[in-house]
């Protein structure tokens, strides 16, 4: 999962500010990359830098995943926005989430 970013005028604020969604990539039947909105994020409350987007990306995709992540981000902002962000996903059901189940990497590795 990714941030995907389009400028638009924020009514709130009349100003042009990034609205943002959070984007899965798929391979279809056919083999051919396409990508589908997971969230819509809309305009962020608070500023969050590249970094930090980045670091929620991450985390999301290895909870999806159900993976344990090898670095965690200590910021309290990521921790918040990650959480938010997951529970609207899981209570949306915006992903299959029997896809991963804790022994798919196993099962891909015994022949």
């Amino acid at each position: 999962m990714y941030f995907k970013s389009s400028g638009r005028t924020n009514p709130k604020t009349q100003n042009y500010e990034g609205y943002y969604r959070i984007v899965e990539s798929y391979r279809n039947a056919t083999g051919r990359v396409c990508h589908r909105t997971i969230l819509n994020i809309g305009f962020l409350e608070d500023s969050l830098t590249p970094e930090q987007l980045n670091y929620i990306s991450r985390s999301l995709t290895d909870m999806y995943e159900k993976k344990l992540s090898l670095f965690t981000s200590e910021d309290p902002l990521v921790k918040k926005w990650t959480t938010i962000w997951w529970n609207k996903i899981v209570t949306d059901k915006k992903l299959d989430l029997s896809v991963y189940d804790k022994d798919s990497r196993m099962k891909m590795l015994i022949p």
